[in-house]
């Protein structure tokens, strides 16, 4: 991904940006898997030489899923500072919500694997094409309606909400695809136009389906206990 001399500049300046929100009374902690990813790509050839041995499909669907460990222990962080009564999370406490967050992120990756052996795609490409799914279906699509609503309103309020979640969710796919390297066997082709819905909508199956499967089994198992108030039971 080439970016100019001023666009690196502007771009390692926003690296740091996030990190000014641990200064906020709660603390806003979401943001910062963006400077994750951030200095990640400054590291990117290093991680690739690191992980070449592992095999790609193993390496890029347990990237998927530790990167939405991170995100998501970074919401999860700032929704206990900040003591919310309901907050955006898959479970209120942390091991739960850690454990359902395999099957949404896991089936990102697993959707990708495939795709990528179709047509070729970089990590711009995957950056904006999570971004588009965070802000079209975050809170069950909750705060999209929200954002078309304060269109009319108050653009601004709206425009912000939406680029939080774009760079959220693109941060989240883009480290993932980054931490999980190239694939040196793919004879993908560069695709049409359509490659870009595809690939959303797949994306966005692949992780409902393995959410709930894991969601029942983790059910029936007892791994997801009774919902509780995340300040007065954090971890489970």
């Amino acid at each position: 991904m080439y970016i100019n001399k001023t666009g690196r500049i502007i771009f390692n300046i926003s690296a740091f940006v996030p990190l000014l929100g641990l200064f906020g009374k709660p603390p806003s902690t979401m943001l910062i898997i963006y400077s994750i990813f951030c200095l990640a790509l400054f590291f990117r050839e290093k991680i690739s030489r690191m992980n070449s041995r592992v095999p790609f499909p193993l390496r890029l669907i347990a990237a998927f899923i530790i990167t939405g460990f991170i995100s998501e222990t970074l919401a999860w962080t700032g929704s206990f500072f900040g003591k919310e009564e309901a907050p955006a999370l898959f479970h209120p406490q942390l091991f739960p919500d850690l454990y359902m967050s395999v099957g949404f992120y896991g089936g990102w990756g697993v959707a990708l694997y495939f795709i990528l052996k179709l047509w070729k795609l970089g990590l711009k490409e995957i950056f904006i094409m999570a971004g588009i799914i965070g802000v079209a279906i975050e809170q069950n699509s909750a705060v999209l309606l929200l954002i078309l609503q304060a269109l009319t309103v108050n653009p601004l309020i709206a425009i912000f909400m939406a680029l939080f979640l774009f760079v959220v969710y693109g941060s989240i796919a883009g480290l993932a695809f980054i931490l999980a390297g190239k694939d040196p066997g793919t004879e993908a082709k560069e695709g049409r136009w359509y490659k870009y819905p595809v690939t959303i909508s797949l994306m966005y199956i692949s992780s409902l389906i393995f959410f709930y499967l894991l969601a029942l089994l983790g059910k029936w198992a007892g791994l997801i206990p009774e919902v509780k108030k995340i300040y007065e039971h954090p971890f489970f």
